[in-house]
C-alpha cells in the first residue's frame, strides 16, 4: 500500500510484474474497492491505525489529531477522538518548536525528557473559560507550511476546536526550498472542509495523481480509506519502509552555491550565533516575498482561521539568546516580520491576533538544544498562556498542586476534575 504513495515503492514491489499481471491486479482491486463496503466493515482498529501515541504517563487531557506521516487520512476525526464530556478544545497546532528534549533532570516534564509544550500547559491548567479542557495537539516533527495550511483548514473546521494557537517557525515559515514535510498526506487537502480552488492547484503540482484520487474516494470507500492499515497487515509490508528512496547517484552538474540566490545575505555566523551557523544559514535562505509559495499557503491558512470565526492566536518561536546581537540576522527577522504582519492584515481577521515579535525571545530563562528546538521552554508557555488570557480573552484556571518538572507528578486527582 505505501507503494501507491512512493514511485519507488512501487517501482520495487511492482518490477518482475508482467503487463498481464498487472491487468488482473487491476481488475481485481476495482472490483474489491467497489464492493468492500458491502462486507467489511469499518472497524475500530483501522480508524485508530496510524494515531500518534504519547509515551507513557500519557499526560492529562492532550489528544494527538495528526496520523502518523505514512496515513493519507492526516487527521483524527471527531468520531474517532470520541472525547466523552463536553469540554474547551484549545488546538496548537505546530512543528517540532514546541517539542522539548530535557538534558538536565530539573528540565524534565515529570520524570519525561522528551515532551511538548501542550503536555505541560494541559498538566499545569485546570480549566478554561470554566469549563474542561482537551488540548488539540497538531504537531508533527519536520511540519513546513504546507502542512501547517492543512492542520489550520481542519482545525478551523473541527466542532471540537473552540481557540487556536498556532505556533510559526522563524526557520521555516518563508522558506521555499521545503514545501512540505515527507508524508503521504499532500493531497489530503483537496478532501477536506474548508479547500479551495487554489489549493487543487497546489494539490496537482505537488502531488501525484493517485494520491489525488485516493483522497478523494476516501470519504466513500472503506478501502481506499483506511489503505495505509491494511497496507500494515500484509506480509510484504515490512519490507516497503517508509519512504523507500534509492540512494541518489552522484550528479556531474556543477550547481553555483546556494548562497549565490541570495545576494546581499551574510551567512558567516558571528561568534554569538556560531553555534547555530548551518540553522541561521537555512533561515536566511527564505523568500520574503507575498508571491513565495509558502508565503501562499500561509495566507490560504489564515483565510482558513479568519473565516472559522474562532479566536487565534500566533506567535513567533523564539530564537536563541544571542539572536538579537546578530545585525544580519536581526536585520532579516526585520523583513520577517513586516511580511508575517503584512499577510495577517490582508489574509487574515479581526478574530486572529499576531506576536511576531517573539522570537527575540520571552521573559524568563529557556534552554535552547539549537536555533528553534529546547531543552527547557516554560517561559514560553507562560507566554502563550498569558496571551491567551490578555489577547484572546480566554480564562486560564490554572493548578495550584502540581509539580511539573523534576521527577513524577504525585498529585492528587481533584474530585471535579
Amino acid at each position: 500500500m505505501i507503494g501507491l504513495d512512493f514511485p519507488k515503492s512501487a517501482e520495487k514491489f511492482f518490477s518482475r510484474w508482467s503487463w498481464t499481471m498487472l491487468g488482473a491486479a487491476a481488475v481485481t482491486v476495482v472490483v474489491t474497492i467497489a464492493s468492500a463496503n458491502l462486507f467489511m466493515p469499518e472497524s475500530r482498529w483501522m480508524q485508530l491505525s496510524g494515531v500518534q501515541k504519547n509515551p507513557p504517563p500519557r499526560p492529562e487531557r492532550v489528544v494527538l489529531r495528526w496520523r502518523d506521516r505514512q496515513d493519507p487520512r492526516s487527521f483524527t476525526t471527531p468520531t474517532e477522538v470520541n472525547l466523552k464530556d463536553n469540554p474547551f478544545g484549545l488546538a496548537w497546532i505546530s512543528g517540532s518548536s514546541i517539542s522539548v528534549r530535557a538534558k538536565k533532570k530539573r528540565h524534565q516534564f515529570q520524570g519525561r525528557t522528551s515532551y511538548e509544550f501542550t503536555d505541560v500547559f494541559a498538566a499545569e491548567t485546570r480549566r478554561i473559560n470554566g469549563r474542561k479542557f482537551w488540548v488539540h495537539e497538531y504537531m508533527i516533527q519536520g511540519a513546513r507550511t504546507g502542512d501547517i495550511r492543512r492542520a489550520a483548514a481542519h482545525a478551523a473546521n473541527d466542532p471540537l476546536v473552540d481557540a487556536i494557537i498556532v505556533s510559526l517557525n522563524p526557520v521555516w515559515l518563508y522558506n521555499d526550498w521545503a514545501v512540505y514535510s515527507e508524508s503521504n498526506q499532500r493531497a489530503a487537502i483537496v478532501a477536506m472542509n474548508g479547500s479551495r480552488v487554489v489549493d487543487w492547484l497546489y494539490a496537482l503540482k505537488y502531488s501525484r495523481p493517485s494520491s489525488i484520487v485516493g483522497a478523494l474516494l476516501a470519504d466513500v470507500s472503506i478501502v481506499v480509506r483506511t489503505r495505509q492499515a491494511l497496507g500494515r497487515k500484509l506480509p510484504t509490508a515490512s519490507g516497503l519502509p517508509f519512504p523507500l528512496l534509492a540512494a541518489p547517484e552522484e550528479s556531474a552538474t556543477h550547481y553555483p552555491p546556494i548562497a549565490s540566490f541570495f545576494g546581499g545575505r551574510d551567512f558567516a555566523a558571528p561568534p554569538v550565533m556560531k553555534a547555530h551557523e548551518k540553522y541561521r544559514a537555512t533561515l536566511l535562505r527564505q523568500t520574503l516575498r507575498e508571491s513565495g509559495q509558502n508565503a501562499r499557503f500561509f495566507c490560504l491558512a489564515l483565510n482558513s482561521l479568519r473565516d472559522s470565526g474562532k479566536p487565534v492566536l500566533l506567535y513567533a518561536a523564539p530564537l536563541p539568546q544571542g539572536a538579537s546581537e546578530d545585525a544580519e540576522l536581526t536585520g532579516f527577522m526585520g523583513g520577517w516580520s513586516a511580511l508575517t504582519e503584512m499577510l495577517v492584515g490582508k489574509c487574515g481577521g479581526p478574530n486572529i491576533r499576531l506576536h511576531a515579535e517573539t522570537w527575540r525571545g520571552v521573559p524568563g530563562e529557556r534552554v535552547h538544544r539549537d536555533i528553534v528546538h529546547l531543552r527547557y521552554g516554560q517561559p514560553v508557555i507562560d507566554a502563550v498562556s498569558a496571551m491567551l488570557t490578555g489577547d484572546l480573552g480566554l480564562t486560564i484556571e490554572k493548578r495550584k498542586d502540581v509539580v511539573l518538572y523534576g521527577g513524577p507528578s504525585k498529585r492528587k486527582k481533584q474530585a471535579d476534575e
